[in-house]
């Protein structure tokens, strides 16, 4: 009986390469995701650092801008400009809150507003310079003692104007907070989406090893069902005829 000759045993050194090249991949693999990952936190931080730059103060300013009007509408109070004696300082009182809140509403149209509608600034600035004109002429009949005839303009014209300057600021305040909402909120989906992207090719090593067990098992899963119908002599009879040939 012939036995047949030994399957030559596979080359150490072509094994080593091939742990060798295995190693480099996963090497190449991790420092590729650390890049991309870095890149992306980079891109994250600068994206929400200039949403909330724009955002936060414009909100803060707007909001302070409602506080700025209420206070001029309440320095035309006839009750504070009842008194002859003060009425001057009165009026010197009044013109500095009109003045301050034109100052802080040209702050506020000055800034970036992003993607949000020119409608919002385009009302600000109608609804703004109403009540300021409206305002100082309702101050300068203070001042040439004539009370009567303020009181009549501040609530005919003056109170339609503050109205109306009131619901501008507030719908762009609330415009500025949607929007700002809604850009974190695309951030964020697609910051969620690129990091499960990454976690995905960061475990290919995981799904290469996890498909070699599936295959090895379907494997021999095959084997058991093409030979569990064989009898043992059959078995043991192909492997006579393998060893005499």
């Amino acid at each position: 009986m012939v036995n047949a000759p030994p399957s030559e045993a596979r080359d150490p050194r072509s094994v080593i390469r091939a742990l060798k090249l295995l190693v480099a991949i996963l090497v190449l693999s991790n420092v590729s995701v650390g890049i991309v990952g870095v890149y992306l936190l980079k891109v994250v931080d600068d994206r929400y650092t200039r949403l909330i730059e724009r955002s936060v103060p414009l909100l803060n300013d707007l909001q302070t801008e409602t506080a700025k009007l209420v206070e001029a509408m309440r320095s035309t109070n006839p009750v504070l400009h009842e008194v002859p004696e003060g009425r001057v300082a009165s009026v010197t009182r009044g013109k500095a809150a009109f003045a301050a809140d034109v100052a802080l509403r040209a702050k506020i149209l000055s800034v970036d507003w992003g993607s949000m509608p020119s409608e919002l600034r385009d009302s600000l600035v109608s609804a703004g310079s109403e009540f300021t004109h409206v305002g100082y002429e309702v101050l300068a009949l203070y001042a040439a003692d004539q009370p009567a005839a303020a009181a009549r303009l501040r609530e005919t014209m003056l109170r339609p104007a503050f109205d109306r300057y009131m619901r501008a600021t507030t719908k762009a305040a609330d415009v500025v907070e949607y929007h700002s909402r809604r850009e974190s909120d695309g951030f964020t989906e697609k910051t969620s989406s690129f990091v499960r992207a990454l976690l995905g090719f960061a475990g290919w090593p995981v799904f290469l090893v996890v498909a070699g067990v599936l295959f090895s098992t379907s494997f021999a899963a095959v084997l058991f069902v093409a030979f569990r119908g064989k009898a043992p002599r059959e078995l043991a009879a192909a492997n006579s005829g393998q060893q005499e040939n």
